[in-house]
């Protein structure tokens, strides 16, 4: 499906990844980066290019491929999220934090 390549392309087009750039990378072009680092940039910029056309329609091929073998792609990706979002509120006690917020 591609999607990694259309994702990345996508955070690079938005040019949201330099924000987290290191010293030593200032000045780079993204291609130039270690390809660990560029996946890391790319996973970090996704929630800023979720809903882009091109993104959304990778996604959509990615899902169709991957329902062969999982019934639900969506709720797996979901469910993904959750975990890692408990694995911070699990670290740092963030239990409640919403109703200490408001």
């Amino acid at each position: 499906a591609g999607f990694m390549r259309v994702l990345e392309q996508a955070v690079v087009d938005s040019n949201r990844w330099q924000k987290w750039l290191q010293p030593d990378e200032q000045g780079r072009d993204f291609a130039d980066l270690d390809p660990a680092r560029r996946r890391w940039l790319a996973q970090t910029g996704a929630r800023y290019v979720w809903t882009a056309p091109p993104v959304l329609a990778a996604r959509r091929r990615l899902y169709a491929n991957i329902s062969r073998v999982a019934a639900d792609p969506h709720a797996y990706v979901v469910e993904s999220v959750a975990r890692s979002i408990e694995h911070y509120v699990d670290a740092f006690n963030l239990y409640d934090a919403a109703t200490v917020l408001a």
